[in-house]
């Protein structure tokens, strides 16, 4: 997990990410702190959607299903303002499943 997020090489170093990615006995531990996508949508002025679905929700339902695959679980704790918009940072952890 650390080899896929974390690093120059990493996707987070890859898509020019703001963040930082820790491993520490045996649990990842991420925060994004401006996420490219989400700025990028900011920028040309497009939506971020809200309410029962945000564009930070890809994250947390596209991630979790992939990693369980490989005996792992991740844990999406997403950032929103006061009208329920995503604002582009947000935190996760990741640790082996110990039921593999």
């Amino acid at each position: 997990m650390m080899e896929y997020w974390g690093g120059c090489e990493g996707t987070l170093g890859r898509e020019k990410a703001e963040y930082e990615v820790n491993l520490d006995d045996g649990i990842l531990k991420g925060t994004m702190f401006k996420c490219p996508s989400v700025g990028e949508l900011l920028e040309r002025r497009k939506e971020v959607y809200y309410g029962n679905m945000t564009y930070c929700d890809h994250c947390r339902f596209l991630y979790p299903p992939i990693a369980r695959e490989y005996g792992f679980e991740i844990q999406w704790y997403v950032d929103f303002d006061e009208t329920g918009r995503c604002i582009g940072t947000c935190r996760w952890i990741s640790f082996k499943n110990s039921m593999e």
